[in-house]
């Protein structure tokens, strides 16, 4: 798992990925679903979302 860097806001700080081939908005069961076969198929994705659920990376 890699470390994330942060973009500092003045009230909130967001962790920014690094490169990603694939960004996926939303994380219902069709983003999950979509990023967990993109992952499988060797692919770097980030799931965009607007609440916090935390962190991972797959």
């Amino acid at each position: 798992m890699g470390a994330f860097n942060h973009l500092h806001l003045p009230s909130e700080e967001i962790p920014v990925m690094g490169d990603v081939d694939t960004a996926i908005i939303g994380g219902s069961m069709a983003g999950i679903s979509s990023a967990l076969k993109l992952a499988g198929l060797g692919k770097q994705v980030i799931i965009v979302e607007s609440r916090t659920y935390g962190a991972v990376r797959i």
